[in-house]
């Protein structure tokens, strides 16, 4: 045999409160702090996306291009500035292209596949890096995109 509880109209409003309050309270906090990057204060999934970053000698940027297409690019882009092609790679997820130019010096062009449409690009030229060339070449890589 179940109990059946009675409750006054007031305490019946006194729960409902509580539990709005708890649902307004508690649910943002959830949300929050689930991760998801609709709520966050910055989208940081994509904050790197078509700002180069030049460090320890390599140029870095991520492309709204598919690995296919940058591929193309930085072939085209090697062949436009007169670079030599000495070695070049390309799988499902990644692609290497190495080259020599600009007073014999070694340009590597590494991609890396960061979703379907995706690409991270990354640019180091001579034995210490040049800022200036490797981003002569990732704007010839961009103009092909």
């Amino acid at each position: 045999m179940r109990c059946k509880a009675t409750w006054t109209a007031g305490q019946q409003q006194a729960v409902k409160l509580l539990r709005a309050l708890l649902v307004c309270g508690l649910l943002p906090l959830v949300l929050l702090n689930s991760g998801c990057s609709i709520f966050s204060l910055s989208d940081s999934s994509n904050s790197d996306l078509g700002s180069p970053t030049y460090a320890r000698g390599e140029l870095r940027s991520v492309e709204h291009s598919s690995l296919g297409m940058v591929w193309k690019g930085a072939q085209g882009g090697a062949r436009e500035l007169g670079f030599t092609i000495v070695k070049s790679s390309k799988d499902s997820r990644t692609a290497q292209l190495e080259a020599t130019g600009m007073s014999d010096r070694t340009i590597r062009i590494q991609l890396a596949k960061q979703g379907l449409r995706l690409t991270e690009i990354s640019i180091f030229v001579g034995p210490n890096g040049d800022e200036t060339i490797a981003r002569l070449i990732l704007s010839k890589i961009q103009q092909r995109l």
